[in-house]
């Protein structure tokens, strides 16, 4: 697939006929990786939409730094995970670069079902 072509591209056909191997022998996973962290459930994008949303309500002009700090991760993962929250529609869209957004309604079901329901 396209992992095999990457490494044959950029590490030959050793590194390539490694990989196959140990995909062949259950050896590497097949699917996506996270450099060891754990994925996050639907949950953490809906309440992290709603917190978003909130900062944002307040006035917060930094809301991606308020919540890495709050987190305790990066600026850049944060950023990436507001991003995920989008792509899952749990926080509206908005010209790329600007800030701003809120919870859909599919974030506030979620949220209401997890912590209600």
């Amino acid at each position: 697939g396209e992992f095999r072509a990457w490494v044959l591209e950029h590490f030959g056909d050793a590194a390539a006929a490694r990989v196959e191997e140990a995909r062949r022998t259950n050896q590497l996973p097949s699917g996506n990786f996270t450099g060891g962290r754990p994925r996050h459930d639907p949950i953490y994008y809906a309440d992290l939409a709603a917190q978003y949303q909130k900062l944002g309500e307040l006035g917060c002009h930094a809301p991606v730094q308020a919540l890495s700090e709050h987190y305790e991760t990066t600026i850049v993962r944060m950023r990436t995970h507001i991003h995920a929250a989008r792509i899952k529609n749990f926080l509206t869209k908005t010209s790329l670069g600007k800030r701003g957004g809120v919870a859909t309604v599919e974030a506030y079901n979620l949220l209401a079902a997890n912590y209600y329901g």
